[in-house]
């Protein structure tokens, strides 16, 4: 198998993408209001036990399985969902202004959608239910990522089969 074909399957098998776009189906599936449009502002969505140790071992998963890019703050840990190249290749040292969901050192998730990811939504969701989805997804990430089940996080983002060639 030549470079053009190995690089075709890790393409396919999504080894070399970027998760943004299932991440993004996923917290709009259970949407369907379509009330109140985008606000810039990022919003509580629940609260987790977890330590350090085991929020630094779930940044390095989301990472490693090219999900989200982790940073780490003095109180909290942020995942960006922007991969643009300047900031996989490390240009971009902040996590503003893509979206992101944030796990603090007290347990509290926060999640922001912003404006670029909301308007490549073919209807306009509610931005508070596609916000506090996407952070209850991110928690139910890390649960199955304490309880040893990580594959399942990715079973769940290979199930939607999208097309390994768009975003």
């Amino acid at each position: 198998m030549g470079a053009v074909g190995v690089t075709l399957y890790f393409i396919f098998t999504r080894r070399l993408k970027w998760r943004s776009r299932e991440i993004f189906e996923l917290a709009a599936m259970p949407v369907s209001e379509t009330s109140n449009g985008f606000t810039g502002r990022p919003m509580h969505t629940g609260k987790l036990s977890y330590s350090q140790i085991e929020l630094r071992a779930f940044a390095e998963f989301m990472l490693n399985n090219l999900i989200a890019i982790p940073y780490f703050e003095e109180n909290r840990v942020v995942f960006s969902l922007d991969h643009s190249i300047s900031r996989i290749v490390g240009l971009k040292q902040e996590h503003e202004p893509g979206s992101w969901i944030s796990f603090d050192n007290d347990g509290n998730v926060t999640a922001h959608i912003s404006a670029k990811d909301y308007v490549k939504f073919k209807d306009t969701f509610a931005f508070d239910k596609l916000c506090t989805n996407l952070g209850v997804l991110f928690a139910g990430f890390m649960e199955k990522f304490l309880k040893g089940e990580g594959v399942r996080v990715i079973d769940k983002l290979n199930d939607l089969r999208l097309n390994p060639f768009t975003e």
